[in-house]
């Protein structure tokens, strides 16, 4: 019986059978797991009986957060996950036991080192799928990411429609969003007078981060408050 919150989970193959060809002639579940967690497999059919999805290549245990690829050489099961980039072990799909980006999404990829002796702490949010949902940069690029964030979030949470709010609760959070909106094409705006070809902080790396944090923090609320809503023609 099928339902949005079955045990087991089909995924697609990025190009089909022709694909999953070429992945046999090397490590088929390497590229299988890569394409899980990058997010270039895609959900599908679920079930709680796994003989319903006796076709599928790919299949996502939502209990387990194992995935099983299905090859000419047989099923193999294995937890999809990547190298850690702070340390040796390996970022693996667990389910969540702390809040972790997305409150909707059971999943977050946590070292497999977080109870050894000198534990490694590294945790990246996934998506509701399972993919992750960031890329895998190291602690220092993740805390300077942090950093230019907090000094983004003034853009739009000192800003005079935000502080002087009078108005009913409920239309708060339509205030807040065009708050954001406002500051996101600031920081674009401005990113691109820098010559940044990257204008999302969650995806620059250190020396565009630098830029990006120096713009935020000098950011004169009046200019940004210039960037309201886009005109339409």
């Amino acid at each position: 019986m099928a339902s949005s919150k079955a045990q087991y989970v089909h995924y697609s193959i990025p190009g089909g059978e022709k694909t999953f060809a070429e992945w046999e002639k090397g490590d088929v579940s390497e590229h299988a797991n890569s394409a899980f967690i990058f997010g270039d497999s895609k959900p599908g059919k679920s079930s709680d009986d796994l003989a319903d999805l006796e076709r599928s290549r790919i299949v996502l245990d939502t209990k387990s957060g194992n995935l099983r690829v299905r090859s000419s050489q047989g099923d193999r099961w294995f937890r999809p996950g990547h190298r850690c980039p702070d340390c040796a072990g390996r970022l693996e799909l667990k389910k969540k036991f702390f809040a972790c980006g997305n409150p909707k999404s059971p999943w977050f990829y946590l070292c497999s080192n977080h109870e050894a002796e000198t534990a490694c702490k590294t945790v990246l949010p996934a998506n509701t799928g399972g993919s992750l949902a960031s890329d895998i940069a190291d602690a220092e690029t993740r805390r300077a990411r942090k950093l230019t964030r907090e000094q983004f979030d003034r853009l739009w949470k000192e800003a005079p429609d935000i502080l002087d709010w009078a108005g009913d609760p409920d239309d708060l959070q339509k205030v807040i969003n065009k708050a954001k909106a406002r500051a996101y094409r600031y920081l674009a705006h401005k990113a691109e007078e820098e010559g940044l070809s990257e204008k999302n902080i969650a995806a620059m790396d250190i020396p565009s981060l630098r830029i990006a944090f120096r713009l935020c923090r000098d950011a004169d609320l009046d200019d940004v408050m210039t960037f309201g809503d886009p005109v339409t023609a």
